[in-house]
């Protein structure tokens, strides 16, 4: 594996100077107790191995948060484990992924890299365990795996903008709860948070080692989870397509699940099975008599521009909304 001193390893040095920016108390080098003006709770920072290092947070806060990336050039991965009881959010790029609730917990995969920042939720108890493995010591543990090909399938780690979502598996779950019940003060700790954080990538290489399922058939919890998402898209078409993540929080699956099994079940994408919904809607408007103007029409199916709806329209039924359109005032004619 490894040599001594071959990998980077993270210093308490970034820990010292978040806690002076929250006005906590630093402790030992590792813990970071919150003021009362934020919230209660702590963090935990520990090197496990070279190229391996640990932040455990657990907080309940009172006001916001943002939690920014490490400022460090070294390339690292990092492995997010949520368990928290409310919805956090991380920004990457701009862009917020909902991570963690009661419902469904998760884990989340990206580099460091990238401009992130972390937002907990207020009020409710946040746990999260994050891993930091060094880029080469990861790129080792992949090339050394004999079932390196299907990682890589289901992860390109080599991309620049890297986020890859999944659920946590049970055994990494129910050691994830058990480190919950654990104080950060308690002696052992460490040793305590060690020994989980090296078994956690342990199973999550081991997951993404694993062949991909040939396999698509779903559970009977699956089968009402995308059944009540194609309800909720056909309740809401008067909204935009809300995103793929949220519709898998719905489901209850992930994401890369929720696709295969909502095509399945359909025999279309998610997107198309709305946009469908969404143009039957619009004929049956059309057809009314009840709007004076398509804009009308167009507002309230929530299209940005006239030109955007004629080009759906046009598509999906081979004619313009104005051969289909029925003015308020045609119908009181008749």
């Amino acid at each position: 594996m490894y040599k001594k001193n071959q990998f980077y390893c993270l210093t308490p040095e970034w820990q010292e100077e978040m806690a002076r920016k929250l006005q906590g108390k630093f402790i030992d080098d590792k813990i970071i107790t919150f003021p009362e003006t934020l919230g209660r709770g702590s963090t935990f920072f520990i090197q496990i191995v070279p190229g391996i290092a640990a932040v455990l947070m657990d907080f309940v806060l009172t006001a916001p948060l943002k939690i920014d990336r490490i400022e460090d050039e070294i390339e690292r991965y990092v492995f997010h484990f949520d368990l928290s009881e409310g919805e956090n959010n991380i920004a990457i790029r701009n862009k917020n992924k909902t991570v963690g609730n009661a419902v469904k917990l998760g884990l989340s995969i990206f580099n460091n890299q990238q401009q992130y920042y972390f937002e907990p939720a207020i009020g409710s108890r946040v746990f999260v365990v994050r891993l930091f493995v060094d880029k080469k010591l990861m790129n080792e543990l992949i090339e050394n795996n004999p079932e390196s090909e299907n990682m890589l399938q289901k992860i390109k780690f080599s991309k620049k903008k890297l986020f890859y979502s999944s659920d946590i598996d049970s055994e990494s779950l129910l050691m994830l709860a058990n480190l919950r019940e654990i104080p950060v003060t308690e002696t052992s700790f460490d040793v305590h948070i060690k020994g989980i954080a090296l078994k956690l990538l342990a199973n999550v290489l081991l997951i993404l080692a694993k062949p991909q399922e040939e396999s698509n058939e779903m559970t009977v919890s699956e089968r009402e989870g995308i059944l009540k998402t194609g309800k909720y898209l056909s309740e809401n078409v008067h909204q935009s397509f809300p995103s793929i993540q949220f519709l898998a929080r719905i489901a209850g699956v992930c994401e890369t699940r929720f696709k295969i099994l909502f095509k399945k079940l359909f025999q279309r994408t998610s997107h198309d099975f709305f946009t469908q919904e969404k143009m039957i809607l619009a004929n049956k408007l059309l057809q009314s008599g009840d709007y004076k103007t398509l804009n009308e029409i167009i507002e309230e199916l929530n299209y940005s521009s006239s030109n955007q709806f004629t080009v759906k329209y046009l598509k999906f039924f081979k004619r313009k909304p104005s051969e289909d359109f029925i003015r308020k005032y045609d119908k009181i004619k008749e």
